[in-house]
């Protein structure tokens, strides 16, 4: 998987898909893309109004 993640041409064809590849396989990459991820989830939680029942 990493080495299909690491791919330039495999990750551009899974963007449509709304797929993002982390080229980074560190755990310091790793921890920030959720970082960064938390931030793009909180912002579209908050405009959706979306509540866990």
């Amino acid at each position: 998987m990493v080495g299909a993640a690491r791919d330039k041409e495999y990750g551009e064809k899974l963007i449509p898909f709304g797929f993002t590849t982390i080229w980074d396989d560190t755990l310091e990459g790793f921890t920030e893309f959720v970082r960064s991820q938390d931030r793009v989830w909180r912002e579209l939680v908050e405009i959706s109004r979306a509540k866990l029942d």
